[in-house]
């Protein structure tokens, strides 16, 4: 997948020092290496989207939905970017309130 190799190619600029200071906030969970993925996944999909990009997953409860985003960390952070994006064009690019509606604190 075209996006599987882009994030490939992000991440080979990911520092060290970067890598190592947030495996640190996990140490458990991350890894140097899952953390390169993590930020590169995390600035190619903000950059599609026109974001910041979202550090989270989209909030869903559909639970097919759910298992189809969990089945690679892009399609997690694409559709949570997308989500975010769609928050901030309702909201008139005004980050706090694309925030709230993110998280569910306004329909």
């Amino acid at each position: 997948m075209l996006l599987d190799l882009i994030v490939s190619f992000v991440a080979m600029f990911v520092t060290p020092d970067a890598a190592r200071g947030l495996s640190s906030t996990a140490p458990a969970y991350l890894d140097e290496d899952s953390v390169r993925q993590h930020l590169a996944v995390a600035v190619v999909a903000g950059v599609l989207t026109r974001t910041k990009s979202a550090m989270t997953p989209e909030p869903i409860t559909d639970r097919g939905a759910c298992d189809a985003i969990a089945s690679s960390i892009a399609k997690g952070y694409r559709a949570s970017a997308h989500h975010l994006r769609g928050w901030l064009d309702v909201c008139g690019d005004q980050p706090g309130c694309a925030l709230l509606g993110f998280a569910g604190r306004i329909s």
